[in-house]
């Protein structure tokens, strides 16, 4: 149900603009797409949310949910480069900081199911105060 969440509100956002303009409500505020090729354009990123979607449900089926959560957690990474290289926008410190927690909590988070896999599967090798 979550991987259909953008082509809904799409399809919703929409149908509610439409129902606006036939009820004769002020529509000013409603950001329109200007020619078809918005209206493209939006098909494509909804289309690209959805895969996006689909494609992380099923890597958490198929592989570590741990190792999904660090692939997933480097699109704060990912968005920020964009962000510098593409747009030209230094963030402030405080998104650089909120970004580094965010980057050093999911590697702790690893550091410590990887830590208690490899005790579980080397018992002998670590003693108790370990555990």
């Amino acid at each position: 149900m979550l991987c259909l969440a953008s082509p809904v509100l799409l399809f919703l956002s929409l149908i509610g603009f439409f129902s606006l303009r036939a009820l004769g409500k002020d529509t000013s505020w409603v950001v329109k797409p200007l020619d078809s090729r918005d209206y493209i354009y939006l098909s494509i990123i909804s289309l690209l949310g959805f895969i996006s979607q689909v494609t992380l449900t099923k890597a958490t089926q198929l592989i570590n949910t741990t190792v999904v959560s660090l692939i997933r957690n480097t699109d704060i990474l990912v968005t920020m480069c964009f962000q510098i290289f593409y747009f030209h926008i230094v963030p402030c410190w405080l998104q650089v900081i909120g970004m580094v927690i965010m980057v050093i909590a999911t590697l702790l988070i690893l550091a410590s199911k990887e830590r208690e896999r490899v005790i579980a599967t080397h018992p002998k090798c670590f003693p108790d105060c370990y555990r």
